[in-house]
């Protein structure tokens, strides 16, 4: 495990960035995971961004922090459509696709999944901002997140265990 900041550095199709400076957490030729803290006192979050090369995604799990009574308490998983995401020295940047899927799990247990933007990525189709075969990257993005969104949450919640993050 490094230590250090990380800038996110996301990419829109208009061409604009917005930029993020994060904690390093964990770092691997396969994954890079970094944390940002939302502070909002007693309902601060710890959003822990996780970043694969070779994946059509990324994906900020959202838990209650450390301190917290529930700590390590899944708050949400929002998976994002990526495409080119590099690591390179200290900054990961990506192009952001525009549809999101937002994975809540409710007091009792049971799985909310949401599909956000896609009127968006319509949008961006129409205008040829997005051009076919990027649609048809969002597509495919859509049926693996639609299947193995759960999974990815497992390995993400597993990795965190291992680091000392959540128990």
């Amino acid at each position: 495990m490094a230590e250090g900041e990380i800038i996110e550095v996301k990419r829109k199709l208009d061409g604009s960035e917005e930029r993020f400076a994060t904690e390093l957490v964990h770092r691997s030729p396969s994954l890079l995971l970094v944390l940002y803290r939302i502070e909002r006192g007693e309902n601060s979050l710890d959003s822990y961004g996780c970043f694969w090369p070779r994946r059509p995604y990324g994906c900020y799990h959202i838990v209650r922090p450390p301190g917290a009574p529930d700590a390590g308490r899944e708050v949400l998983s929002r998976f994002d459509v990526l495409r080119d995401v590099a690591i390179e020295g200290d900054e990961v940047r990506y192009l952001d696709l525009l549809l999101d899927l937002v994975v809540r799990v409710d007091a009792a247990g049971r799985i909310r999944a949401r599909w956000e933007d896609g009127d968006e990525v319509e949008a961006a189709l129409a205008s040829e901002l997005l051009d076919a075969a990027g649609g048809a990257y969002v597509a495919r993005a859509r049926r693996t997140l639609g299947r193995r969104h759960r999974r990815v949450v497992g390995e993400i919640r597993a990795l965190l265990r291992r680091l000392g993050r959540i128990e």
